[in-house]
Parts: structure tokens; C-alpha cells; sequence
């Protein structure tokens, strides 16, 4: 099974006088789960909505 990944933000480190960034990752569960939590506030029509589910695989 693969797994994928996005980067989103960024982790700084210090080492020294230099400051260092580095990626942090993110489960793509995580992002679907944003998605829909951020979709929920949008006014959409009952069939948009429904093929946005299918597409997520939400019911």
C-alpha cells in the first residue's frame, strides 16, 4: 500500500546563528476531513454536494 503525503507549513529549527525550515507533513485523511468541515459552510446545491461526496467518499 502507498501512502501519500503533502507538505504544508513549515517547522523551523535553529542551528547556530542559522534558522533552518523544514516541511510538515500532513495524512491526505487529514486534509479530506478539513475539506469537508471547510465545504460545510458553503452553500452549495443538493446534486454539487452529492457528487463532491462521491468524489470524497462521504455519504
Amino acid at each position: 500500500m502507498v501512502v501519500q503525503s503533502v507538505l504544508v507549513g513549515r517547522k523551523a529549527h535553529s542551528r547556530g546563528s542559522e534558522s533552518i525550515t523544514e516541511p510538515t507533513i500532513r495524512d491526505p485523511d487529514q486534509i479530506r476531513r478539513d475539506c469537508a468541515r471547510k465545504l460545510r459552510a458553503v452553500q452549495i446545491s443538493d446534486h454539487f454536494q452529492a457528487l463532491l461526496g462521491y468524489l470524497l467518499g462521504k455519504d
